[in-house]
């Protein structure tokens, strides 16, 4: 199944959302709970029975925090996805029906919109052969949508934590560049790919997408080894379901006096 790890990323996000909603709904009678238990039952007992609660109640604190951080980077993503725009027709030669050639001394591919965006230089320094397969390669990303999906992701997973969000992200990535991989393999072939691959590296590409995993890439494209999950979603799918299990079963505090 193309786009897996995506799809699983949308659900888990959604499964996120789905938690906050549950904290909010419940935030003002578990405040309620903790001041009136406070006020009769002795410490020990208190903060033991109260276990449940004070662990929503601090999830809550963090999920909230990390909201934020969503409308902040969503903020940033559209301002940087603005300047891209203005830097691309500052800078662009040609353009055909879904391509556009920008002057820039660096070799650079990449989807903006529903574009091709490639520099004259990656132009330049590849082969007949190879300039195809980089052409079929972001015609790939076109048609699965990458450039969209990528701009999503990217913001939502700031609703992680930063080391959890770098991977993640890093397995979107690489899921993304295989899907495109092999969409141009069956255009131009393996081995053309593989070359302009490792050709692309070899000019030192400015542009993230083009130099990430490059070694992965081709051995996933020549060995035909599959797209593996990143071990960190089972671990966020073990909290996220074991947080929602205790929100179900254990809404109330364990002394029952709600």
């Amino acid at each position: 199944m193309k786009n897996k790890l995506f799809f699983l990323m949308v659900f888990l996000i959604s499964t996120y959302v789905y938690i906050y909603f549950l904290l909010i709904s419940n935030l003002e009678s578990w405040i309620v709970d903790i001041k009136s238990c406070f006020k009769v039952m002795e410490k020990a007992d208190f903060f033991i029975e109260h276990t449940n609660v004070f662990f929503y109640l601090i999830l809550f604190g963090f999920m909230s925090f990390s909201v934020l951080k969503v409308f902040i980077k969503a903020f940033l993503e559209l301002k940087k996805a603005f300047l891209l725009k203005n830097s691309i027709n500052l800078l662009k030669i040609k353009s055909y029906k879904n391509i556009i050639i920008i002057n820039f001394p660096k070799p650079v591919a990449f989807n903006f919109l529903d574009k091709i965006v490639l520099s004259s230089t990656i132009l330049k320094g590849l082969s007949k052969k190879e300039k195809k397969a980089v052409f079929y390669h972001e015609v790939g990303h076109l048609k699965n949508l990458d450039s969209f999906k990528l701009f999503v992701i990217n913001i939502a997973l700031s609703l992680f934590p930063k080391l959890v969000n770098k991977k993640l992200f890093s397995g979107v990535l690489l899921e993304a560049e295989h899907n495109a991989d092999t969409f141009a393999s069956l255009k131009v072939g393996k081995e053309s790919l593989a070359n302009a691959l490792i050709n692309v590296k070899s000019l030192i590409s400015s542009y993230p997408l083009m130099n990430n995993f490059t070694q992965k890439r081709i051995e996933m494209l020549l060995e035909k080894k599959d797209f593996k999950l990143p071990k960190t979603i089972w671990f966020i799918s073990l909290f996220f379901f074991t947080t929602l299990f205790l929100l179900l079963c254990y809404k109330t505090c364990f002394c029952g006096t709600m």
